[in-house]
């Protein structure tokens, strides 16, 4: 009779997937696989409030991938960080220009990400503003970027350092009432880079000069009360 040869099957087990160090490493979720290395690649996404138990947090998101599994605990990275647009569209209102964006550019790292900012001006700009802001935007960000490591960037966006620096630079020349960064994370597919700047002077003299000519139009006074309007 021939001897029965039994199938081995190998059992599932659980791995306990946590966040990166700047999320001091908590337990976020868990998988079910029968190898370790199955977990690598994996993706899940996780809102901020719950990794910083800060409720002002709970309309972004951050994605983060295994990239390790040491025993039975998966470590990941951050791929990316996003506002859910619902909280954005909160944000549009009559009156007011949304001007956003979407680029690449490399870290200090040399890390290739894509970045998205978007701002909300405080009352409604001339077309030649909107093009100077939209180009003080892309250089401001591309040279600080090109300065800081993709951790470091991460760090700043999630304490609102990046974006306040973004505001405060683009509003001494014209109000802005919204300024954040709607996604920043990892590129996986390259197209155009934007070389990161640091001298965007002729751009804020050029919006000093839009400033000039709308304070010339409608006077001081009404320029101040339209800004205060929308606060």
């Amino acid at each position: 009779m021939a001897a029965k040869t039994a199938a081995k099957v190998k059992k599932k087990r659980w791995f306990e997937i946590y966040a990166p160090a700047l999320f001091n490493e908590q337990p976020v979720g868990e998988t079910f696989i029968v190898e370790k290395e199955m977990a690598v690649g994996k993706t899940i996404k996780v809102n901020l409030m719950e990794l910083m138990r800060d409720i002002k947090k709970q309309h972004i998101l951050v994605k983060l991938k295994v990239i390790e599994v040491k025993d039975t605990k998966a470590i990941t990275e951050v791929m990316s960080y996003e506002i859910v647009p619902s909280a954005i569209k909160r944000q549009v209102r009559r009156r007011r220009d949304k001007l956003d964006d979407s680029f690449m550019c490399r870290t200090g790292d040399k890390k290739l990400v894509k970045i998205k900012p978007i701002m909300l001006t405080a009352f409604n700009a001339k077309g030649s503003v909107q093009t100077t802001l939209h180009r003080a935007m892309r250089r401001i960000l591309a040279g600080t970027l090109k300065r800081l490591s993709y951790d470091d960037i991460l760090r700043d966006l999630v304490s609102g350092k990046l974006q306040n620096y973004l505001k405060d630079n683009l509003s001494r020349v014209y109000p802005l009432r919204y300024c954040e960064i709607r996604y920043c994370g990892i590129a996986l597919k390259p197209s155009r880079i934007i070389v990161g700047e640091t001298d965007y002077a002729d751009d804020l003299e050029r919006l000093q000069k839009a400033k000039k000519d709308r304070r010339q139009e409608v006077g001081d006074e009404s320029v101040e009360e339209e800004a205060k309007a929308e606060e």
